[in-house]
């Protein structure tokens, strides 16, 4: 988790090829414990640091990667519940379906913009639109107002892309 951490905001990017071994690693032996909650938090891992190095070096096969990740993390969380670990600091790792939703929605729009895929932009709106319908505004309006500006960017981005004004003002 510290060399994801120092690749991911210490913006030291040769630190996150490491950490992207180790996320590997760890992943199988996660698969073996009862508690499927470290399954679920080892695949965030694999996901966020697949996503932040895919990024950093323009590689549509990790964000590819990154995107299966999420998807499968996804049947570990449950509709609503946080997951919760202590971690090797003493602190928690904690994590909820939206966290995986808002990932994968942002890797789905990352790969649609790299690919110039309108059907995988559209795809990364749907997430958008459905973690934005997950988040009541009146119970997490942080949560709320930061998938419904990224699911109006994506939708704008996607308009003005295809020379849609009916996207735009959606």
């Amino acid at each position: 988790k510290a060399l994801q951490s120092a690749g991911w905001k210490g913006g030291k990017t040769a630190l996150l090829g490491p950490a992207l071994d180790i996320a590997r690693e760890i992943l199988p032996l996660a698969a073996k414990l009862d508690d499927k909650d470290y399954l679920a938090l080892s695949q965030a891992f694999l996901g966020n640091t697949l996503i932040t190095y895919g990024q950093r070096l323009d590689n549509v096969e990790m964000l590819e990667e990154a995107r299966k990740v999420y998807e499968t993390a996804l049947e570990y969380f449950p509709d609503g519940p946080i997951v919760s670990k202590t971690s090797y600091d003493g602190g928690q790792d904690s994590l909820s379906r939206a966290d995986m939703l808002y990932n994968l929605a942002g890797t789905l729009t990352q790969i649609g913009i790299l690919r110039n895929d309108p059907s995988i932009r559209k795809e990364a709106i749907a997430r958008f639109a459905e973690l934005t319908a997950m988040l009541p505004p009146d119970v997490d309006p942080i949560g709320w107002a930061r998938a419904a500006t990224n699911q109006a960017v994506a939708l704008d981005d996607l308009g003005r892309a295809q020379s849609d004004l009916t996207m735009v003002d959606q």
